[in-house]
């Protein structure tokens, strides 16, 4: 069992509580599996905007487990 901590980081030009909300949490990887989903809530506003992006972070591997994927990563919110 390996699990990952997660978190939307405010780097970016699109704004928490306005343009998506920031989550954190942990993943656990049960024995065999390799992929798991996080779900960041985009919210809607009445502006036409232009692309804006904000960073996600994984960080505190445990359970013996070798990371073999970039820990940081932008996300692209398209209006």
């Amino acid at each position: 069992t390996v699990t990952v901590d997660y978190a939307t980081t405010g780097v970016g030009t699109a704004t928490p509580g306005v343009d998506y909300t920031m989550v954190s949490g942990t993943v656990t990887f049960r024995p065999g599996e390799t992929l798991k989903t996080v779900t960041i809530p985009v919210l809607n506003d009445a502006l036409v905007e232009s692309a804006e992006t904000f960073g996600f972070a994984i960080d505190n591997v445990t359970g013996g487990a070798e990371l073999r994927a970039p820990r940081t990563a932008t996300v692209t919110v398209l209006d």
